[in-house]
């Protein structure tokens, strides 16, 4: 059991958060993506990309930074942790945030990342990932995917999303995907003790509630953030894509969630989870010129 842990971490928790950088030097970016790839460090993972600008014909680079569970501490302040890897990223060169130039010490440098966060990165997604024991969920409709070996995995979406890509529940059997993706010694995976599961999916085309101040906790608190949202859309969505037998002791939050979907009423809201928040230019601006004039005024 002390393997299975090791190799494939807690049975529930954050998946994924993706930032977006909100400004970034182009040129330091194609230059780490040139030397190292995509690959920051364990978990982190670098990547740019261009949109179209609608009306203008030109294509945008965009640059997103990708911290998956395994770069994560569920016991400790989610927030704390963006804004250390964030500062990893200007200690690496990465990005440049050229206010902190003037800090005097690393410290210095922290708290004003962590003060100004949300005008250094958005948040454009957070996963959700609960696992089961193989008797303890199914899936409903599966969908078959053949990988470039030609092996077939299922996997089940609810249909709330235009797309497959955009729908918020995601369901599927793990062991075949690591095994597609050949990295753990296939014995270990087959007897791995969740093996299935099920994730929940905040992006920023299919939902409104992407905010940094919902991470500005443990695990708990955020899961506490974003629980209700998640049992409204199982009720109505989720659970027509997977079957689940619960057990309050080895899925404890999911349990919740299905507790708080068996209600016979509607789910009542958590009026502190907050919306995402569209930072104008000139708000942008200000707070960085404030952030520039409190440091020359030290």
């Amino acid at each position: 059991m002390e393997n299975n842990f090791y190799s494939f971490g807690e049975n529930e928790g954050i998946d994924t958060i993706n930032l977006k950088l909100r400004n970034f030097a182009e040129d330091l970016i194609d230059s780490y993506l040139k030397n190292h790839g995509r690959k920051i460090e364990k978990g982190i993972t670098l990547y740019k990309y261009k949109r179209p600008c609608y009306g203008c014909g030109y294509m945008i680079p965009e640059c997103e930074i990708r911290i998956q569970a395994e770069a994560l501490c569920m016991k400790t302040n989610i927030w704390a942790q963006l804004v250390i890897i964030v500062y990893k990223l200007y200690q690496q060169k990465i990005i440049d945030i050229p206010c902190l130039k003037s800090c005097s010490s690393n410290m210095e440098e922290l708290v004003q990342i962590s003060t100004y966060l949300p005008y250094i990165v958005e948040l454009t997604r957070i996963d959700f990932h609960f696992d089961f024991k193989q008797n303890r969920m199914s899936l409903v409709n599966p969908i078959p995917f053949r990988d470039k070996n030609g092996c077939i995995s299922y996997t089940s979406y609810s249909e709330d999303g235009k797309k497959r890509r955009q729908s918020h529940w995601c369901c599927y059997d793990r062991r075949y995907r690591l095994c597609a993706v050949n990295q753990i010694n296939h014995d270990i995976i087959m007897a791995m003790q969740f093996p299935m599961r099920i994730e929940y999916r905040f992006k920023k085309k299919n939902t409104q509630w992407l905010n940094l101040n919902n991470l500005n906790g443990d695990f708990d608190f955020v899961f506490n953030k974003y629980v209700q949202i998640m049992a409204r859309s199982w009720k109505a969505k989720g659970c027509k894509c997977a079957t689940v037998i619960p057990n309050n002791i080895e899925n404890r939050y999911f349990s919740h969630l299905l507790e708080l979907a068996s209600i016979g009423k509607s789910i009542p809201k958590n009026k502190s989870t907050q919306k995402s928040k569209k930072i104008s230019i000139d708000e942008k601006y200000y707070h960085v010129w404030q952030m520039l004039f409190s440091l020359q005024k030290n």
